[in-house]
């Protein structure tokens, strides 16, 4: 069985290669810049060198800052923001930068219609012994250009590997390189004089009672057919990626006493998400989030099966749904 190479064969500045006049470079928010790569394109535009001509770079949020970003190499490299961060919101006041606002979901639609034949820059895990790469913490609209655009990678050790629709091929990139660079921690912010006034503000507003402690990591609501009861899905965690066989469950809220009265345990453990109430309120059909299962709640009961899915399941539709109108993401239908 042949594996995979784990030495770069290229250098940053291999990338201009890729690059002509009017290029459309895409790169990833945060920690998914390639900064490297992004040097020797810099490097590229203050030499004069005649294939940065153009050149647009489309990134959501950048954190680092850049000659590029105020402006130094003027029409032949410029940035093009679809959020302003603390480091480009000077620049586009100062008329440096452009910027193209957009709901975070709509990021890759705006970014796909403005580009021909994108060149996709970016940080990423190294090659696994199968030849996949992972695009790490920032895949974000990054992944959705696989398969639909150019992808030249930096490989940095500390960048983690994530899994899902995020890993891309040796056969799918022009080229990859390597760096040691780390990726940038934000340090939590020490509260203040003025947060903690801020704080005492709200808590003095949240009498004794004012809350229904269900369990850890509710997530999912869903009111009974008769509008009598309220069940809570408890994932069992606070973290995106929880543990197998957590203590999760599902609490049943009576509306008119405003009391738990019933708690639904999932037998050996597990992560109940989000899902709904079937049409005849017999069963709640819930994801379960960290368990690659699905679970069925007899609704009089608490009694749970399970069916085995897919790994992490998020969401569920139930379906058909009494009434016409969604009242929320988790598919609430009055």
């Amino acid at each position: 069985m042949t594996t995979a190479p784990t030495t770069a064969p290229n250098q940053p500045a291999d990338v201009l290669e890729h690059i002509t006049k009017g290029t459309q470079i895409i790169v990833p928010l945060g920690n998914g810049e390639p900064t490297a790569v992004m040097d020797a394109i810099e490097a590229a535009a203050a030499d004069g060198d005649p294939r940065i001509d153009e050149v647009r770079v489309q990134q959501m949020h950048a954190i680092h800052d850049r000659p590029y970003l105020r402006g130094d190499y003027g029409t032949r490299l410029k940035h093009i923001s679809y959020f302003l961060s603390h480091v480009t919101r000077p620049y586009f006041a100062s008329g440096a930068i452009g910027l193209v606002p957009a709901h975070f979901s709509e990021v890759y639609a705006l970014m796909r219609m403005r580009t021909d034949d994108p060149l996709v820059i970016a940080a990423a895990s190294p090659p696994d012994r199968h030849g996949y790469f992972s695009l790490g913490v920032s895949a974000d609209y990054t992944s959705s250009f696989i398969g639909r655009g150019r992808f030249f990678l930096e490989v940095t050790d500390d960048m983690p590997r994530t899994f899902g629709r995020n890993q891309l091929h040796l056969s799918q990139v022009v080229g990859w390189c390597q760096s040691d660079r780390p990726l940038i921690e934000v340090a939590p912010t020490a509260p203040g004089d003025t947060d903690r006034e801020i704080a005492a503000l709200v808590a003095e507003r949240v009498p004794n009672g004012a809350t229904i402690q269900t369990g850890i990591g509710a997530h999912g609501l869903y009111p009974s057919r008769d509008g009598k009861r309220l069940f809570v899905a408890n994932r069992g965690s606070h973290k995106i990626h929880g543990s197998r066989l957590g203590n999760g469950g599902v609490v049943v809220i009576d509306f008119a006493t405003e009391k738990v009265v019933a708690r639904w345990p999932v037998p050996g453990g597990g992560s109940p998400d989000m899902g709904n109430v079937s049409a005849d309120g017999k069963y709640l059909w819930l994801a379960a989030r960290y368990d690659d299962v699905v679970y069925r709640f007899d609704t009089t009961s608490g009694d749970v099966q399970q069916v085995k899915v897919g790994k992490e399941p998020h969401g569920l539709t139930v379906w058909p749904q009494p009434g016409r109108y969604s009242l929320g993401h988790t598919g609430n239908m009055r």
